[in-house]
């Protein structure tokens, strides 16, 4: 649940300040504006999903691109070793 507040607050504070730095008229005139705030919420939403799907997951993954270090460092904090 967290990752998805801090995603939407991260765009809220981004949105506020895109609106005071741009104003009403740049924010419609510029659409990479628009692709950010909803990748922050998107990026929080991505986060959640993936910790609820289980610790494993990034542990696999991390296997399968044959990420050594990443491997030994995401696996060892999670009851994911054996697997």
């Amino acid at each position: 649940m967290f990752p998805v507040l801090f995603g939407l607050t991260a765009a809220m504070l981004f949105g506020l300040l895109a609106h005071g730095l741009y104003g009403t008229e740049g924010i419609i005139d510029h659409s990479w504006i628009d692709m950010v705030f909803w990748a922050l919420i998107g990026a929080g939403a991505g986060v959640s999903l993936i910790n609820a799907v289980g610790p494993c997951l990034p542990c696999k993954l991390f296997r399968l691109v044959h990420s050594e270090r990443l491997t030994d460092w995401w696996c060892r904090r999670t009851p994911c070793l054996t697997e």
